[in-house]
Order: C-alpha cells, then sequence, then structure tokens
C-alpha cells in the first residue's frame, strides 16, 4: 500500500541469456529496484510489455524511476536491444541514468554497445547513458524454477 511518499526506484532489465552485473550490488544506494529477466522465447516486444508493466506497478506504489540497467546478452543482435534501451529511457525521470552492460563483452561487442550510447545520446540529448565493462569474468545468474517460491518466501 503506497503511504504517499515517493521512493526511488532502478529497473534492471537483463536479456536473455545475459550475465548479472555484479557491480549493480556494489554500486546502488538501497534504492528499490525491479529486475526483468528476458525468457529465452520472449521476444522484445513481449519483454517491452513486461519492462512497461514493471514500470507502471512501480509508480503505483509510489516509486519514482532514476536510473535503469540493461545487461546486455552476447547472444542478441543490436537492432533488437536498441527498443528496449529507448523505452529504458522513456521510462526513467528526465535526470535518471540509463546504463548499457555486457559482463565479459569482447572488443567488437564493447565497440557496438559504445555505438549504442552514441545512437542514443543523439535521439535523447538531455538523457544520460552510461556503459560500465566489468574487469573480471562475471558470475552468471541461475535460479533453478523450483527455487523461485522458495527464494520469494525467504524474503518475508
Amino acid at each position: 500500500m503506497w503511504d504517499g511518499t515517493s521512493h526511488r526506484a532502478s529497473l534492471i532489465v537483463m536479456e536473455a541469456g545475459a550475465a548479472w552485473p555484479v557491480w549493480v550490488g556494489r554500486e546502488r544506494s538501497g534504492n528499490d529496484a525491479a529486475v526483468i529477466i528476458q525468457q529465452r522465447h520472449e521476444s522484445a516486444f513481449e519483454l517491452l510489455a513486461r519492462v512497461r508493466r514493471s514500470a507502471q506497478q512501480l509508480r503505483a506504489s509510489g516509486h519514482t524511476l532514476d536510473s535503469a540497467v540493461l545487461s546486455a546478452s552476447r547472444s542478441v543482435p543490436m537492432d533488437r536491444r536498441v527498443g528496449v534501451a529507448e523505452e529504458l529511457l522513456r521510462l526513467i525521470q528526465s535526470d535518471g541514468v540509463l546504463t548499457v552492460t555486457c559482463p565479459g563483452a569482447t572488443s567488437s561487442e564493447r565497440s557496438e554497445l559504445c555505438t549504442l550510447a552514441e545512437t542514443l545520446s543523439h535521439r535523447f540529448p538531455s538523457a544520460k547513458v552510461g556503459l560500465h565493462f566489468e574487469p573480471t569474468p562475471p558470475v552468471p545468474l541461475r535460479v533453478e524454477a523450483e527455487l523461485a517460491p522458495q527464494l520469494a518466501n525467504d524474503g518475508e
């Protein structure tokens, strides 16, 4: 139930097959977050719909979206990534920051992500778009389906 107080929140979107960006846990300052993980069979359109629903739910509960993280998968083509990144920029506050990351990215993948950031900066001139590349190998995120209900109950 919303108490009338606005709380800061982040959207963290992980493309299918993307690794968890370890730095998110180190650099975030205790804000709430919604994590949306694209399923392997899920289209970019379906992912966008889930991202929008999550943003609506956060706002309905009194949250202000001030940042977003897009964890890119090495297997997702750039043209499918652009729409998700643009939508994240539309959803966060005008002074918010979108950070695109791809743990374990090769130099050519980093170059592609730099091009994406440049493209987004031209399309959204007031937007803040950052890139984060980890110097260490990524930690894979694996949550087995049978563990998900248990993990959800542990937080209560």
